[in-house]
């Protein structure tokens, strides 16, 4: 891997893995930063967005789980389990897979090489 990724305040930070030195900090495409995970064997990122603030906060359907990459920018943006108003509000990259918590109360396996959705359960 040849970047550390991590969140600064709202911002998205990028640095050299081998030096530490800092290669961009800046909220991706205008928005908040919520969270961000390094994707193992990868020199990509899964970044969640806020989607309460700024530009997101007018939108109600946000594809806003993202995976990134410093030198390709915005590989995907996550499908969302349904058509009406609804975003990500967290994720987990575990042994098994990608999962998501979306607003509408899904709880969502992500394909993380392409941001489809695998399987969805509604968890209300």
């Amino acid at each position: 891997m040849r970047y550390s990724y991590f969140n600064s305040g709202d911002s998205l930070g990028v640095a050299s893995a081998e030096t530490g030195q800092l290669l961009w900090l800046d909220m991706p495409e205008g928005y908040a930063v919520r969270a961000v995970a390094a994707i193992p064997a990868t020199d990509d990122c899964l970044v969640l967005l806020e989607s309460a603030t700024g530009k997101a906060s007018r939108q109600q359907h946000f594809e806003n789980l993202w995976r990134y990459s410093h030198e390709r920018g915005v590989i995907w943006r996550a499908e969302l389990p349904q058509s009406g108003a609804d975003y990500y509000v967290a994720f987990e990259l575990k042994a098994d897979g990608l999962w998501s918590n979306s607003w509408s109360c899904f709880r969502v396996a992500v394909d993380p090489e392409t941001g489809s959705i695998r399987s969805k359960t509604f968890t209300k």
